[in-house]
């Protein structure tokens, strides 16, 4: 049997695990219980009407505003880093992503609560509690994220084009308008898309900083709906069905346009090689400085109080448990994540060459690939619930629940990832290496695996950061023997221990962001690629 074929036969029979068992069963469960429920009966219950408004008009106006500074920034920063290929303002403008939900919220409390720094400096706000915060906060954290996705395309406009659109006397505004935009336009649509799908499934920040029912969005009902009062499990599949049509609206529009325009999602990279300019040391640290504004505040979190947890017996006793169980958990979730997106893209790249049909398709795979990318945590954990509950006992919890959730959701992350590292694939010399008398294994080891291990390397840090901060994931599957380090703060800040909680939150920041640049600079990662650029 071919090499190309037992690969085909293994990520075929994994993909399909995953996509009926991790997708579409617990999904298909949650709208049937949705319908069964009334769901299109919605508009009917002002209550819930409210919300979904006030869902949706925070969701729009946080992804207006980073859209706004999120396009200008990255223009400018695009322009200037496409002078220095080896600059480091891209991976710093990924850098917040690595930050767990809960320190941002922590940290902003910190920084616009009434007793906050900017308060002592003279500077009131009055915003914590509010829809204000909750869009300030969405904004600082989104804008870099489509600056990096604009910064990124901008550096692949071809060159020639915009040296030809000089030379025929194209002004600022009008080499923007038609040799800038048309190869940045998907990628910022695409960027605004997975924003408002954030801004509309945000959890932690919402419940911290919209201080409970000020600001009620369908996340936050669909907790109290399963968590507060009487367990409503139709009510919170109701929210989490109109939740995911409001998600995947702009997905929607953006595939329509792109048929109507018949243009891809991702822009031309221009095949010149770009001349290597020196940039003046004092220019790029400010373009450094730039770029790590967006995580600098985070660090507020970074007090005595994370000593405290290892000094402190009390406190290193109730955390050690759920510091280990975290690390376990983000460690196994990075290993499946990574797995099964390494299954994708085999399927995809040797699919495609043994079948056209997978050829033909391959498109809409790969959207359908990035769809959990889409899925808020609370929904899935609903649907697994839903699915999968009669073998969970509610006071035991399970691990395993959570680590198959986790795997759903950030398999995106991974399958951009290693999506540019299949496409090298060498078919031909691992068949001869196969004749030759080598296993498959050993050909793989040999041939391939020199290819794989950074971004193998980077994906599965990403991963295992990102799992780190991760709340509503955990917390359908949690109980008081499997409590991660999120769920410790969560308890801690509903019973006033804010300094203490606090203390864990910069151990989480530590955590993650030690993972993050484990990703990038032993996995020699490009966040370029996760964010599929290329």
């Amino acid at each position: 049997m071919r090499i190309p074929v037992i690969y085909l036969i293994f990520s075929s029979i994994w993909m399909v695990i995953f996509w009926v068992g991790g997708i579409g069963v617990p999904l298909g469960n949650l709208f049937s219980i949705a319908f069964h429920a009334g769901g299109w009966n919605f508009f009917e219950d002002t209550v819930l009407l409210s919300i979904l408004t006030m869902t949706a008009g925070q969701a729009i106006l946080s992804t207006l505003i980073s859209a706004a500074g999120g396009f200008f920034l990255g223009l400018f920063l695009g322009e200037q880093v496409s002078e220095d290929p080896k600059s480091r303002v891209p991976m710093l403008l990924a850098l917040p992503f690595g930050v767990p939900t809960l320190v941002v919220a922590m940290a902003w409390v910190a920084w616009l609560g009434r007793s906050g720094v900017l308060a002592s400096w003279g500077i009131h706000f009055d915003w914590v509690y509010s829809l204000k915060a909750v869009v300030f906060a969405h904004a600082f954290l989104n804008v870099p994220w489509i600056a990096l996705a604009v910064c990124q395309s901008r550096r692949h406009v071809p060159e020639e084009q915009l040296a030809a659109a000089r030379l025929l006397g194209a002004g600022y505004f009008s080499e923007l308008r038609f040799v800038v935009w048309p190869q940045v336009r998907w990628a910022f649509a695409e960027a605004c898309a997975q924003v408002m799908s954030f801004c509309t499934t945000s959890f932690a920040l919402v419940l911290i900083l919209g201080g409970g029912p000020p600001v009620q969005t369908l996340e936050t009902e669909l907790y109290g709906r399963l968590r507060y009062g009487f367990l409503d499990l139709s009510g919170a599949a109701i929210c989490a069905f109109w939740q995911l049509l409001i998600t995947l609206f702009p997905w929607a529009l953006i595939l329509f346009f792109y048929d109507r325009n018949h243009r891809s999602l991702r822009p031309t990279i221009s095949q010149k090689v770009r001349p290597q300019k020196e940039v003046k040391k004092r220019y790029r640290i400010g373009l450094v400085l730039i770029a790590l504004g967006f995580t600098a505040p985070y660090g507020i979190v970074l007090k005595s109080q994370v000593l405290k947890i290892f000094i402190d017996s009390e406190q290193r006793s109730q955390v050690l448990s759920p510091f280990f169980l975290s690390l376990q958990l983000a460690g196994w979730s990075g290993l499946f994540s990574v797995f099964s997106a390494v299954m994708a893209v085999l399927f995809l790249r040797v699919g495609s060459n043994c079948f056209p049909a997978v050829s033909t398709f391959q498109a809409g795979l790969r959207v359908l690939f990035s769809l959990p990318s889409g899925l808020s945590s609370l929904v899935m954990g609903l649907a697994f619930f839903l699915s999968y509950g009669q073998w969970v006992d509610p006071f035991e919890g399970s691990f395993i629940a959570m680590v198959l959730l986790q795997t759903v959701l950030f398999f995106p992350v991974s399958f951009r990832v290693l999506s540019p590292v299949i496409r090298g694939l060498q078919i031909h010399q691992l068949e001869a290496a196969v004749s030759l008398g080598a296993s498959g294994m050993k050909a793989f080891w040999w041939i391939e695996w020199p290819r794989w291990r950074g971004p193998l390397v980077g994906a599965f840090a990403g991963v295992a950061g990102a799992s780190l901060g991760e709340i509503g994931a955990v917390s359908f599957f949690s109980s008081e023997k499997l409590i991660p380090l999120p769920l410790v703060v969560s308890r801690w800040m509903e019973h006033y221990r804010f300094e203490e909680a606090q203390g864990i939150a910069g151990l989480l920041f530590l955590l993650s962001m030690s993972l993050i640049f484990i990703s990038f600079e032993v996995g020699n990662f490009s966040w370029e690629r996760s964010i599929g650029l290329q």
